[in-house]
């Protein structure tokens, strides 16, 4: 009787343990976010578009690029570098509610992954931009955070 027991410990420990490693490998962590200037990731877009990174892309959106689908939350900008960086611009392609600072030249980070022609697919409130009137006096003049696309 008590090897019986024994057995059945041992066989439910295993079927346990083995859920529990079945589980971890199946649900691998979380993804870790990389907070990227746009130029850093138009360098290695490769590399980033293969690991199907999730990236925070810092830059400024492109003045008169902003693009929106009448009746719905879909938009479409070119995303570049603020003057204090290399030049660099990409495509960004969102769709979902935008902050209300949200516009041209807005200092934004945009969250999201690379798709396969290169544009930034941003994840649903993938979004923030800066506010102004809170941090006005920790800015840098706006030429030097204006955005310039190459």
């Amino acid at each position: 009787m008590f090897d019986r027991l024994n057995l059945r410990i041992g066989v439910a420990v295993l079927a346990i343990g083995g859920a529990i490693g079945l589980w971890a490998a199946l649900n691998p962590p979380p993804e870790r976010y990389s907070y990227r200037f746009v130029d850093e990731v138009v360098a290695s877009v490769q590399k980033f578009r293969e690991k199907r990174a999730l990236l925070d892309v810092h830059g400024c959106v492109v003045h008169g690029s902003i693009e929106h689908r009448a009746g719905t939350g879909e938009y479409r900008f070119r995303l570049a570098n603020r003057r204090d960086r290399p030049p660099a611009a990409i495509t960004v392609r969102y769709g979902g509610w935008v902050p209300d600072t949200f516009g041209s030249d807005a200092d934004i980070i945009a969250k999201g992954r690379l798709g396969c022609d290169n544009a930034l697919d941003v994840v649903p409130d993938g979004i923030m931009t800066r506010c102004p009137s809170k941090y006005a006096a920790d800015l840098p003049s706006r030429d030097d955070w204006t955005c310039t696309e190459p």
